[in-house]
């Protein structure tokens, strides 16, 4: 099975605890930003040529390579599994990548998208349950190893609570869904990280549970009609996005 099988079937965690970073070995730090220093981009990797999506997929990389260490040990990385998204969402401050994002789009009335390596591992009343109809998918989702327990302050005009920058990340995909026809976002959440949580929080719909690379793994749906994406702090990212 290749790695790159392997990454369509796999989503990075919410919130990375401190002991997990195994690159480097220190104590991961919270800390606060104001929604204002964050940009959210939307990049088509086919297309864009731009210096953050080169750095987006450098923070994509190294991170996958240490998450499938821990889990799987080395195992080589192919570019091919960031490249064929649709869409690379990515958070920054300044120029710098701080959260990745992978989002495609399948319409499963067609044959070759229900045969896509993504549901390899699917069980069939899984797949079955989205029926024939267009449906987005994201998955690939790192935020790189400073940035993990960021907390994002709201707008300094608009009354709200913070939220953490990896749950906002996660949003601004199932707001991207949402200005798109498809009917549903699915995605393989982790059962050992907070993934499910905020999947439940985003309005997700549990299908079914396998196993991959040994860790227990849920697969969702969130529904357009149970979609809950907004919040000040992800309206205003998603207000003020750029399109690459």
């Amino acid at each position: 099975m290749s790695i790159a099988h392997d990454l369509r079937n796999m989503d990075s965690s919410l919130d990375e605890a401190a002991s997990e970073d195994t690159q480097v070995q220190r104590r991961i730090v919270a800390q606060t930003i104001a929604v204002e220093e964050l940009e959210y981009h939307l990049f088509s990797p086919q297309r864009a040529f731009h210096p953050l999506l080169d750095q987006a997929y450098e923070v994509w990389r190294d991170g996958w390579q240490a998450t499938l260490r821990e889990l799987d040990r080395e195992r080589p990385m192919f570019s091919d599994e960031f490249a064929r998204q649709d869409e690379i969402g990515v958070l920054s401050v300044g120029k710098s990548c701080v959260s990745v994002t992978g989002v495609r789009w399948l319409d499963l009335a067609l044959a070759r998208s229900r045969e896509d390596s993504y549901f390899a591992h699917w069980p069939k009343d899984a797949l079955a349950a989205l029926g024939s109809v267009p449906v987005c998918i994201t998955s690939n989702t790192i935020v790189h190893p400073e940035w993990r327990r960021t907390v994002v302050e709201p707008p300094r005009d608009a009354p709200g609570s913070p939220t953490k920058l990896a749950f906002a990340t996660i949003a601004l995909s199932v707001r991207r869904f949402l200005a798109s026809s498809a009917e549903g976002i699915i995605a393989l959440t982790r059962n050992d990280r907070a993934m499910g949580r905020a999947a439940a929080e985003l309005g997700a719909t549990k299908l079914g549970q396998i196993h991959l690379h040994g860790v227990e793994t849920d697969v969702i749906v969130v529904p357009r009609a149970d979609a809950r994406p907004h919040g000040v702090i992800v309206d205003h990212l998603w207000a003020r996005r750029r399109q690459g």
